[in-house]
């Protein structure tokens, strides 16, 4: 779930933004 969810926010905004929310995941 959390993978997919990264993938859309990952088409929709910028690597930045993508980065920090699988940094978010991991922890």
């Amino acid at each position: 779930m959390g993978k997919t969810a990264i993938r859309i926010t990952s088409s929709d905004q910028p690597p930045n933004i993508n980065k920090n929310q699988s940094n978010s995941s991991l922890k």
